[in-house]
């Protein structure tokens, strides 16, 4: 959208926006032009109905995933006989409407994981919104000229006239944690929507935020009403059976542990023939309890085991899926094959995380924040920082922890351990699925996610932090769940209840597994890409020399491939920020921090 009294959209920008928005060259793109206004648009069909953009009214709304409009405290649904949902494009255009009115109150009434765009019936404004808990990315780009957005970012490293510059804050808790916290990205001039959050972006003048939901505020103090069990094990049914809608047929990941397990009891208690994939490592107990379960609760499971390790960031699930799906005959029977059930969200959502270790609910408990963001956030490797920056190696190496420190200080939840909780899930959970969604169009998989469902998750987390850490609650929420899922043991995490049902059998979990001959091909797979990385970087023109010390880089290097060190996270650290610092600005990159409030151009 051109903003203010700027020039109207170069051609070559609308281009690449055109065209880069789906890799294939093939690919339908749905487009909408209005003066000062370009916007694409793809649906990879995998819901089995698009969700085409709307203008109705004077106004334009574009969709991904899906929001699950108006269904908050619907009723439960018999497997014998499931209420008539409105379909996806049904909930877009009762969105739509609401929105032309200027209703933002009406994404509140979401259930679903999506994000989407709407331009106003005048034109001259935008809005920007994610889901509850802002899983499906939205992505904002600023200039005085130009507001533009997209649902993936690699987009923004593409644009012509637009050049980006590193955010270390971003970069750094890129690098050590996997994604960035809050709204940063890896790039100053880039902001991610965050969670419950909608823009409103005029053409003249500073957007405007806000939160149609706050997690530390709408929630309420903890309650402990004794039917808690029974409210949310009804509540996860509906969440199933609504993402289900009429589907008798449909496809499941199938893990050894509770999650997965959990939507398809569900599920199989629905009378759903259920296809389940499970890809883990060979005779550990993820593989033989999902295989188990899969018997116990009857579905058609394909045991798929995997040589080599997977990039969970990534998105590599994915196109695992993909290739295994590709070529299987009962794809063809299954009424909407492109939308795979995943129980993402369960374990963090109900209470359990390595994250929230005894240490760090130690310093909670104590009232010490900023302890618990040091325990938590690791540290950057400073032994591949340039040498003029190692007088400030205690600044730069704690700013991966400045970062969770400042989402804890700014939350008003009173309760710090629940505090950390709502860190945990706005934050890990909510960027846990960025890769699968930046790859979309090339895997074109759909994810069914109930264990993100807003309705759930508000009433799990209602509940005092006592009661669902280490996975207390779970463990009473699966007997209100159907019997199958108690009929054969369960992969837990460390430190976490033990699973009640008796195993037969040592099995290697998946955090125990050190040793066994199928781990030891797959580190020493991983072993020989990360030196392959490591070797590209050393000789790499656009190594961030201002970010990596190239001389430290390869005397860590070759200490790793000579065994002398295990060096793997300072490669891996290294490759992070060579990967997105080489789409920036990369000769200018510096781990200075941004002056505070300083988050890139045009943001008022």
């Amino acid at each position: 959208m051109a903003r203010g009294r700027g020039p109207a959209i170069p051609a070559d920008l609308s281009a690449v926006l055109k065209h880069r928005l789906h890799r294939d060259p093939g690919a339908a793109v749905e487009q909408i032009h209005r003066p000062g206004i370009c916007l694409f648009h793809v649906d990879v069909g995998a819901f089995g109905e698009p969700a085409a953009p709307i203008s109705d009214q004077g106004g334009t709304t574009l969709l991904c995933g899906e929001p699950l409009y108006g269904c908050v405290g619907e009723p439960d649904a018999p497997s014998s006989d499931r209420p008539d949902f409105p379909t996806r494009g049904e909930d877009l255009r009762s969105l739509h409407r609401r929105l032309v009115a200027g209703d933002l109150a009406a994404l509140r009434e979401c259930r679903g994981v999506f994000s989407l765009a709407h331009l106003g019936s005048d034109g001259r404004e935008l809005v920007l919104a994610s889901d509850h808990l802002g899983i499906r990315p939205m992505y904002l780009l600023l200039t005085p000229e130009f507001a533009i957005f997209s649902s993936v970012l690699r987009i923004f490293s593409e644009l012509p006239g637009i050049s980006l510059t590193v955010d270390p804050q971003g970069l750094a808790e890129t690098a050590t944690r996997g994604y960035a916290y809050g709204s940063r990205t890896p790039f100053r001039e880039v902001r991610r929507i965050e969670a419950a959050e909608a823009w409103r972006v005029p053409r003249e003048g500073p957007p405007v935020s806000h939160r149609y939901f706050r997690w530390d505020v709408d929630l309420g103090p903890p309650t402990r009403r004794p039917d808690m069990p029974e409210r949310v094990a009804s509540t996860f049914r509906q969440a199933v059976s609504r993402r289900l809608r009429d589907d008798r047929k449909t496809v499941a990941m199938l893990s050894g542990g509770l999650d997965s397990r959990a939507i398809v009891a569900v599920l199989r208690d629905l009378d759903t023939e259920v296809h389940t994939f499970n890809f883990s490592i060979a005779g550990e107990q993820d593989e033989i309890f999902a295989s188990a379960f899969a018997s116990a609760a009857g579905t058609r499971h394909r045991s798929r085991p995997r040589s080599r390790a997977v990039d969970l960031q990534g998105g590599d699930w994915s196109f695992l899926f993909r290739d295994a799906w590709a070529s299987d005959p009962s794809r063809h029977d299954i009424p909407r094959p492109g939308m795979l059930w995943s129980g993402d969200g369960g374990s963090v959502g109900t209470g359990g995380s390595s994250g929230l270790s005894d240490a760090v609910a130690a310093h909670l408990e104590a009232g010490d924040l900023r302890g618990a963001a040091e325990t938590y956030a690791p540290s950057i490797p400073v032994g591949t920082l340039p040498g003029g920056h190692r007088r400030n190696v205690e600044a730069v190496g704690h700013i991966a922890s400045r970062g969770v420190l400042e989402e804890l200080e700014r939350s008003e939840e009173p309760d710090l351990v629940r505090r950390f909780l709502l860190f945990l899930m706005l934050n890990d959970q909510r960027r846990h699925l960025d890769g699968h969604f930046e790859e979309i169009d090339a895997h074109g998989v759909e994810l069914h996610l109930p264990f993100f469902d807003s309705a759930f998750l508000k009433d799990v987390l209602t509940l005092p932090a006592p009661r669902l850490r280490k996975h207390r609650f779970y463990h009473e929420l699966l007997h209100h769940l159907p019997k199958a899922i108690m009929a054969v043991p369960w992969q837990t995490y460390p430190g976490h209840l033990p699973c009640p049902v008796e195993t037969h059998g040592r099995f290697p979990s998946q955090w125990g597994s050190e040793g066994t001959r199928a781990q030891t091909l797959i580190e020493a797979q991983a072993r020989r890409r990360r030196l392959a990385w490591f070797r590209a970087m050393a000789v790499a023109r656009d190594l961030p020399t201002g970010m990596i010390s190239r001389p430290r880089l390869i005397a860590a290097g070759l200490a790793y491939h000579a065994r002398i060190r295990d060096y793997d996270y300072v490669l891996d650290f290294a490759r992070q920020v060579h990967q997105f610092a080489r789409l920036a600005n990369y000769r200018e990159a510096r781990w200075a921090p941004a002056r505070n409030g300083d988050s890139g151009e045009g943001w008022g």
